[in-house]
């Protein structure tokens, strides 16, 4: 069963996501703003963690850069260590 992500969590997810994914597919913020037609100071505040938008911002963020909202949502990958 899934549980549902407190609001400080899902920022903190998106915050992390966003900054990951920008960097894999190198997009700015201000790429993103453009192509999810929202603006980039609100890009801005995704990024650093300070807003959680609507789920249609995120929907639009999420297209931008070719992944689900879940994506954006839900917990980073973490790195597995690789082994001696």
């Amino acid at each position: 069963m899934q549980t549902l992500l407190s609001e400080d969590r899902a920022k903190l997810n998106l915050s992390e996501n966003l900054k990951r994914l920008m960097k894999l597919r190198a997009v700015t913020q201000c790429q993103i703003a453009k192509e999810a037609n929202i603006s980039q100071p609100f890009v801005s505040k995704m990024v650093n963690g300070e807003i959680l938008p609507n789920a249609a911002a995120v929907k639009n963020v999420a297209e931008s850069l070719g992944v689900t909202s879940d994506d954006l949502l839900n917990d980073p990958p973490t790195k597995e260590k690789k082994s001696a």
